[in-house]
């Protein structure tokens, strides 16, 4: 696991906070900010340039020194710590990516922070991908349907 802090500037940090700021009301803010702070990071500190990410990744970069270029899934945290519970990969492309070494892992943590940190998780050392079943979330059919979903929700 491989820590890296990120200074930003005053400027940086000014437009940060105007295009994703910290809201209550959603966790978009916290992924969009966490991938503008990578991009940051590589752009400005390790003067690398983005390209064309593949299918479930969220940025790609060529690196001056490398001849293939470094593939990212991206998740942020206002945490200060990783917040592993939190922490999940959604779709099969990113899943994909990570499980065959395609892609790295970064989460970066104290995203609301003028010195948020970028960690780099690898898989196998840092990290194991677990499946765990999900629900879709769909309006009901009718309302006698929803009625029926309230009342096995409430049961103990």
């Amino acid at each position: 696991m491989r820590r890296t802090q990120v200074k930003l500037s005053q400027a940086q940090l000014r437009r940060l906070n105007r295009d994703f700021p910290a809201s209550r009301l959603s966790s978009a803010n916290v992924g969009k900010r966490a991938i503008e702070i990578v991009r940051v990071h590589y752009v400005q500190g390790r003067k690398a340039r983005e390209v064309q990410k593949p299918k479930g990744a969220d940025l790609a970069f060529k690196l001056p020194h490398r001849a293939d270029p470094v593939v990212l899934e991206v998740k942020g945290t206002a945490d200060s710590e990783l917040a592993f519970p939190k922490l999940k990969v959604s779709g099969k492309p990113s899943r994909n990516l990570l499980a065959k070494g395609k892609a790295k892992l970064l989460r970066v943590v104290k995203v609301f922070e003028a010195q948020p940190e970028i960690v780099e998780l690898a898989i196998g050392k840092d990290f194991e991908l677990v499946p765990e079943p999900r629900w879709r979330v769909k309006p009901p059919s009718s309302k006698k349907a929803l009625q029926g979903t309230r009342r096995q929700a409430t049961r103990p």
